[in-house]
């Protein structure tokens, strides 16, 4: 998948390549992210389809804001049904 998508970038906005890095880690495990991303250094980071699986959401929550810059996004999107609501585990990272 991340080849995937380093081919889209390549032939969809070369200019862009450079400087657009793909990284595979965990979100809920804050241990293994930290060895691949530094802190405030992504303007945005994208989560689809994939949060719901995480065992720690409010761990996840702290790894996506911990590398984003200062007025950084963070996309998330998911269709499922949870017992805990995103919002409150948001809430509590």
């Amino acid at each position: 998948m991340l080849d995937r998508a380093s081919q889209n970038v390549a032939e969809l906005a070369p200019d862009c390549a450079p400087v657009i890095e793909f990284k595979r880690g965990l979100l809920d495990d804050g241990t293994l992210l930290k060895g691949l991303v530094d802190e405030n250094v992504a303007d945005l980071v994208m989560s689809n389809g994939v949060f719901n699986l995480t065992t720690d959401k409010a761990a996840a929550f702290r790894s996506a804001f911990r590398i984003l810059k200062p007025g950084g996004r963070f996309h998330l999107c998911d269709l499922c049904k949870v017992e805990e609501p995103v919002v409150d585990a948001a809430a509590a990272a």
